[in-house]
């Protein structure tokens, strides 16, 4: 998230996560490397994601408690294991550099399971479907017209890539939310994000 953005509407609080498919990525390298220790590695990555698969349809408050009654003994248990890796692999093997990916990594990687946190995704994969077509069509809108023009496109993505996956209509939540801001005090953006038209709309159904 842009820091300007912090600034301007102080209700947006950065949280920096980790993507867990990056590291998942890095363990199959491995395996494709041939290190058998690979094998739990990949399954208990697999345990996690199966808690998200049953969780998709939660509230992000059901969500996150779901998530801390059943992740935290996973996430330990790898943890204790990519520390061990890290002393007995080779650094410059495929095992060892997932072990340090990992380390490194960690505090970010286990963030989405961490307690208020159920609206965070345990990877950025959606967000990086959500902005291929950018990247593909990124020579055509190489001149983009104003320098502040990157920032505010990237807060219309934002928006929209929000909306998609919240599975709201993003035209909708703009008639909803432009007469608001028109008549707000301030940049303040309690109440006015996506996930307050979702909820309003899941309130009213």
């Amino acid at each position: 998230m842009d820091r300007h953005a912090v600034k301007r509407w102080p209700s947006l609080r950065e949280i920096r996560t980790g993507c867990l498919a990056h590291l998942r990525r890095h363990v199959f390298e491995a395996l494709e490397a041939g290190a058998p220790e690979a094998v739990a590695l990949i399954a208990q990555i697999g345990a996690l994601y199966a808690i998200e698969r049953e969780t998709r349809e939660l509230e992000p408050e059901a969500r996150a408690a779901r998530r801390a009654a059943a992740c935290p003994p996973i996430l330990e248990s790898l943890h204790r294991r990519f520390t061990q890796l890290a002393v007995e692999a080779l650094p410059q093997s495929a095992l060892g550099k997932a072990a340090t990916y990992a380390l490194n990594q960690w505090p970010q990687l286990t963030r989405y399971a961490e307690p208020g946190l159920g609206h965070v995704f345990i990877d950025n994969n959606n967000v990086e479907r959500s902005i291929r077509p950018t990247k593909l069509g990124s020579k055509n809108w190489l001149f983009i017209g104003h320098p502040s023009a990157g920032w505010r496109s990237a807060v219309i993505y934002s928006i929209t890539g929000t909306c998609q996956l919240l599975k709201i209509h993003p035209e909708q939540y703009l008639a909803w939310v432009l007469p608001k801001l028109a008549s707000a005090r301030s940049h303040d953006t309690a109440g006015l994000l996506p996930h307050d038209y979702a909820a309003e709309l899941r309130n009213t159904s």
